[in-house]
C-alpha cells in the first residue's frame, strides 16, 4: 500500500516529476513487449501535433451550446491526462507489469491514448508520465483525432470492411455541391501517400499494395496511424474552414473509436486467454497461449505457474515439474508453486524431493493443511510412523474437518496398539462423513 501511495504522489507532484519512479531495465523504445504497429514516437516518427489552442481560435468562443471547443473542454477526452482515476489505474498497471515482466513498461500503452501528443513527440519514457509537459495534458485533443487515418483504407474504400451501402450505412447522399464520393477518393489518394512512410520494425514497408500484413486485422489498444500532413480529417464532405480538409469515412466508423476504446494489454493478453481456455476445459489451447505469453515475457512468474497447472491437468508431470521449477527460480517463496511441484513429484514417485517442497509450502504458509497431509502420506509410505503421525496431527489441528488426515492417524494409532484413540478418531471420520451426507441431501432438497 505504501508503494502505491508513493507512486501516486510522484506522479501527481510536479516538483518531483523529474524523479523516475521505476528503474528502467529496458528503454521503452527498445522494449519488444510494448512496440506496436502504427505511427511511432519521435525521433523515428515524424508527427508533430498542434496544441488545441490553435483550433479553439475558430472552433470556440461563439456559442457554448453547440461549439466543439467548449464542449470538448469539459469532456473525458480533454481530461484524459488529468483524471486522477487514470493515475490510480496506471499505478496498478505499472505494478502488474513489474510483477509480470520485471519492469513497468506496459504503462507506455496507457500513455499512447491518454497523452497522444506527448507520446507521438517522444515523451513517454519514463512511463509514469513524468516527462509529459504543457499541452500534452490536454489529453485526446483536436489535432490527434483529426489527423488520424485508417490503416485499412483500401478495404474501407472498396466497401469490403464495413460494407458498400454508401447511402444507408455511410449516409452519403452525394446530393450537395461537394459530394462525398469524390471527396472519399481524394482522401484515399492521401491515405496511399501516408502509407508509404509506415515501416515494420525491421525497416521493411508495412503496407504492400495498400494492404496491411496478412496477420494484422485490427488496430486497437492505441495502435493509431497519424498523418504527417496538415489536412484535418472529419466526417463531412461539405464543411468549410480556413485549413485544408479531407472527408473521412474512418471518422464515421466504429473502428475509429476502437483505436483507443478496445483495450487489451498485449503483455498480458495471451496469459488471460490461456486462463479462459483452461477454465473452459480446452487445456491444449491454454498451454499454447501460456507458451506464447512466456515467449515474450520469460520472467512472468504467474504464467509459469499457470502453465504448470495446465500440464498437471494434462497429465504431463515432467512438463509440469519443469514449469513449477522455473516459477520457483524466479520467486523462491511462491508457496503454491512449491505445493504444486511437490504434487507433481509425488505422482512420479520422487518422494524425497516431493517431501522437501511440501515442507517448504507448509513453512511459507503454516495453515497449508494439504501440504501436511501429503507429508504424512510420504512418511507413512517410508515407514516413518512418528513423522507421519505428527504431519497428520498438524493437518488436523489446522483444519478440524480434514477427514483424510484423521483417518490416516487412526490407522497409525491402531497399528501402535492405541485402540481407544484409534476408535475415537474413526468415530470422528464417521461423524464428518455423516454430516457431509446430510449437507448434500439438504442441498439436493433445496434445489
Amino acid at each position: 500500500m505504501k508503494r502505491s501511495l508513493l507512486l501516486v504522489s510522484l506522479l501527481l507532484l510536479p516538483s518531483l516529476a523529474a524523479v523516475p519512479v521505476w528503474a528502467q531495465d529496458i528503454p521503452v523504445k527498445d522494449d519488444p513487449l510494448v512496440r506496436m504497429p502504427g505511427s511511432q514516437p519521435a525521433p523515428e516518427g515524424g508527427v508533430a501535433m498542434e496544441a488545441p489552442g490553435r483550433c479553439l481560435n475558430c472552433h470556440a468562443g461563439y456559442n457554448t451550446e453547440v461549439e466543439p471547443g467548449f464542449n470538448w473542454k469539459g469532456s473525458m477526452m480533454a481530461q484524459a491526462a488529468r483524471d486522477f482515476l487514470f493515475y490510480a489505474c496506471m499505478t496498478t498497471a505499472a505494478q502488474d507489469s513489474a510483477y509480470a515482466i520485471g519492469r513497468p513498461n506496459a504503462t507506455d500503452i496507457c500513455l499512447r491514448c491518454h497523452f497522444p501528443k506527448g507520446w507521438l513527440e517522444g515523451r513517454s519514457d519514463p512511463t509514469n508520465a513524468a516527462a509529459m509537459t504543457g499541452a500534452d495534458y490536454d489529453g485526446v485533443q483536436c489535432d490527434f483525432c483529426h489527423t488520424s487515418f485508417d490503416p485499412f483504407f483500401e478495404e474501407t474504400y472498396a466497401g469490403a470492411r464495413e460494407g458498400n451501402d454508401w447511402l444507408g450505412y455511410w449516409d452519403e447522399t452525394n446530393a450537395s455541391s461537394t459530394p462525398s464520393a469524390p471527396a472519399a477518393t481524394e482522401t484515399y489518394a492521401e491515405d496511399q501517400a501516408q502509407a508509404q512512410g509506415v515501416q515494420l520494425f525491421n525497416g521493411d514497408p508495412f503496407f504492400e499494395a495498400n494492404l496491411t500484413p496478412a496477420s494484422y486485422d485490427e488496430h486497437a489498444s492505441g495502435q493509431y496511424f497519424v498523418s504527417t500532413g496538415s489536412q484535418k480529417r472529419a466526417s463531412f464532405a461539405d464543411a468549410a474552414a480556413r485549413h485544408q480538409m479531407l472527408y473521412s469515412r474512418h471518422h464515421k466508423s466504429k473502428y475509429f473509436c476502437a483505436t483507443c476504446h478496445d483495450v487489451s494489454n498485449p503483455i498480458l493478453a495471451n496469459h488471460l486467454l490461456g486462463t479462459l481456455y483452461f477454465h473452459q476445459g480446452t487445456i491444449d489451447l491454454a498451454i499454447e497461449r501460456y507458451d506464447m505469453a512466456l515467449a515474450h515475457a520469460p520472467g512472468f512468474v504467474l504464467c509459469h505457474y499457470d502453465l504448470g497447472v495446465a500440464w498437471y491437468h494434462r497429465g504431463n508431470m515432467p512438463e509440469a515439474i519443469r514449469s513449477f521449477r522455473k516459477c520457483l527460480e524466479i520467486d523462491p517463496h511462491y508457496n503454491a508453486a512449491h505445493y504444486r511441484l511437490a504434487l507433481s513429484l509425488f505422482h512420479v514417485g520422487r518422494l524425497g524431493s516431493a517431501l522437501e517442497h511440501f515442507e517448504e509450502a507448509a513453512a511459507l504458509t503454516p495453515e497449508y493443511m494439504m501440504a501436511n497431509y501429503h507429508m504424512g502420506v510420504i512418511h507413512e509410505r517410508r515407514n516413518e510412523t512418528e513423522e507421519a503421525a505428527r504431519s497428520f496431527q498438524r493437518s488436523i489441528d489446522e483444519a478440524v474437518g480434514e477427514v483424510s488426515s484423521i483417518y490416516h492417524l487412526a490407522i497409525i494409532r491402531q497399528a501402535e496398539g492405541n485402540l481407544e484413540e484409534a476408535e475415537e478418531l474413526l468415530d470422528r471420520t464417521r461423524e464428518f462423513a455423516q454430516a457431509n451426507d446430510i449437507a448434500a441431501n439438504t442441498t439436493g432438497r433445496r434445489q
